[in-house]
This record gives structure tokens, sequence and C-alpha cells, in this order.
């Protein structure tokens, strides 16, 4: 593919991606980047989007292949070979809980997992900023870019009444706390 179509194509996703209410994003990183294998890596991701469907969702949901809406991305950085994600996602519930969520499950998800206090995921400020970002390896990854085994597009409406729900939430939001707990340790014992 030459460079002109590799940037239309590009351009294309951007566009597209844009015309999408993406409320959060994230980027997924790994204590060491360069040495982490790409099938471990990718275990990993899955894991952890599997983990964040079931509490969001329920296993009964999430085995009908309901699952939060979101597009995934691999990198692999300037190096060519610092493996990390990024992910885009229409969660469509109270989004700061959301975010803190994610961070808790991506740290507990592996012992590859960077900790809550180093992990970006955010709600979005800049819709057009966060979908070129995600692009941005596109010329030199290709669709590669686009990791599909963690994506899903198709919504799902979550029951913000269902006890099951809010019993799950409750349960994740102690554990939270106590990952965030040891997070605010982990960064005062470096101070």
């Amino acid at each position: 593919m030459n460079h002109s179509n590799s940037y239309k194509q590009q351009e294309a996703i951007i566009d597209w991606l844009n015309d999408k209410n993406w409320q959060v994003f994230g980027t997924l990183k790994f204590l060491d980047g360069h040495s982490i294998s790409k099938e471990i890596a990718e275990k990993d991701i899955n894991n952890f989007f599997n983990r964040l469907d079931r509490t969001y969702l329920g296993s009964n949901l999430v085995k009908d292949n309901n699952r939060i809406e979101r597009f995934v991305f691999y990198h692999t950085g300037k190096s060519g070979s610092n493996i990390h994600f990024h992910f885009l996602a229409k969660p469509n519930c109270q989004i700061d809980f959301f975010c803190k969520t994610a961070k808790c499950l991506w740290e507990a998800t592996s012992k590859h997992s960077v900790p809550y206090e180093h992990l970006i995921i955010d709600e979005i400020r800049s819709k057009k900023g966060a979908t070129r970002y995600c692009l941005h390896e596109y010329p030199k990854l290709g669709e590669n870019t686009l990791y599909l085994p963690a994506t899903h597009r198709k919504p799902t409406a979550m029951s913000s009444n269902s006890l099951h729900r809010i019993r799950r939430l409750l349960k994740q939001q102690e554990k939270n706390e106590i990952i965030i707990e040891n997070s605010r340790r982990r960064t005062s014992k470096k101070k």
C-alpha cells in the first residue's frame, strides 16, 4: 500500500470514528511493553475487556455477546517494540466511575499491567484529538492498528435499575477503593 492510500484510509477511519459519540479514551500499558510478547499482551487485553463487560453487564449478557461499545487499537510506539493499546468506549453510564473502575480492573488484570496511578482512562475532551491519536500508528501498522478481537461495535443498553447490576458495581466499588488507596500509598512513598 502506498503512502497516499494509507493516508486516505486513515483519514476515512478517523472521520467515521468521529461520527460516533465516544465518551472515554484509554491507554493500557504494560510494565515492560518492550519485553512482553504480543500473545500475552493480547490475552491480557481480552481478559481486561471481558472483566469490564461482566462488571457492567453481567455474565448472562456477555455470554449472549453483549459488550460495552468500543474500538481498540494496537500500538508499538516510536521504537516499534513497546506494545500498548488505546481504546475509545461508549459505556453509556456514569463516566467518572467507569473510568476509575476500568483503571482498577486493568491494574488487577495481570502481573504485566501498569498500576492505577500510571494509567490514562478519562472522559474524552477532544473527539477529534482522541480518534487521531488512536490512529497515529496507522501509517506504520496499517490495518493491524485496529485490534478487532477486543473491539465491539454493537451498542448494548444497560439497565440502570437491575439489582444484580447494582450489587456487582457496589462490590467493584469496594475493590476500587482498595486499589486506589494502595495507589495513593505508592505515590506518597515516592515523594
